[in-house]
């Protein structure tokens, strides 16, 4: 580059952009629809939320496709026509969910409307549902039957969420184990596709967020009453044994 010859200067007057402009020029319909195409299906990769990312994938699907016709390629055409209604079902599948949320701004979220996201689970009365310290891969909503939360004494019973909180954390681990004390039907959501969601439907995430917190809150009101009747049990037991004690003291268990 001469000195002090601006690199803009040198991109327009050497060239550079009247060469790219002749090789688009020299494109024939098919190469361009080609080049179209790419730049979509790259588009979705660079993606992060689901609704946009459906409608380009759409774009991609329709650009190959004609691509594929143009140029002879049918295996590329055929693919893409299938993935066509693949790909406009599943943004049909959020739109409706995103509506459906909308209609019920004000309401308790209901989880069983994401019925088409999750997979359902059958468990026996015994059965385990995860161990202390597994990796959490899902979270389950309890459609029916009676979950024991091991270490903790908890219940989980119809309508309730169970493991959603090891989903948010930084290790990814199980905090307590679960066995079922009846048959249950579960609903499984994958970790992807909650996180998928909490980005995605506001209502849900903020739904989540509120069962977290209250579900950490009540734990620490009985770690906090536990470590209370620990403290109380050597004062009440030296204190009774000097009869220098209230009786409502005395009466701690």
């Amino acid at each position: 580059m001469a000195p002090g010859r601006p690199f803009r200067s040198l991109v327009f007057d050497g060239g550079v952009v009247t060469y790219i402009l002749d090789a688009i020029a020299k494109l024939d319909q098919a190469q361009l629809v080609g080049y179209i195409a790419s730049v979509t299906i790259f588009t979705t990769f660079c993606m992060t939320t689901m609704i946009p990312l459906r409608f380009v994938a759409l774009l991609s699907n329709l650009t190959f496709a004609t691509y594929g016709y143009l140029s002879g390629s049918h295996a590329v055409m055929v693919l893409h026509l299938v993935l066509l209604p693949v790909n406009f079902w599943k943004l049909r599948n959020i739109l409706d969910l995103v509506r459906s949320s909308r209609r019920n701004t004000g309401e308790r979220f209901q989880f069983e409307r994401l019925r088409p996201f999750m997979t359902e689970v059958r468990l026996a009365a015994g059965t385990v549902v995860f161990h202390k310290g597994d990796m959490a891969l899902e979270m389950y909503y309890v459609k029916s039957g009676e979950i024991l939360i091991e270490d903790v004494g908890a219940t989980c019973r119809t309508g309730d969420l169970l493991g959603e909180v090891a989903l948010f954390s930084s290790d990814k681990r199980r905090t307590a184990g679960a066995v079922c004390v009846t048959d249950c039907v579960l609903l499984a959501l994958s970790e992807a596709k909650t996180k998928e969601l909490y980005f995605q439907d506001p209502e849900f995430s903020f739904r989540v967020v509120e069962i977290i917190i209250e579900r950490l809150l009540s734990n620490a009101r009985q770690e906090a009453v536990g470590s209370v009747l620990r403290d109380a049990s050597v004062p009440v037991s030296v204190a009774t044994a000097s009869n220098d004690v209230s009786p409502q003291v005395a009466a701690l268990p």
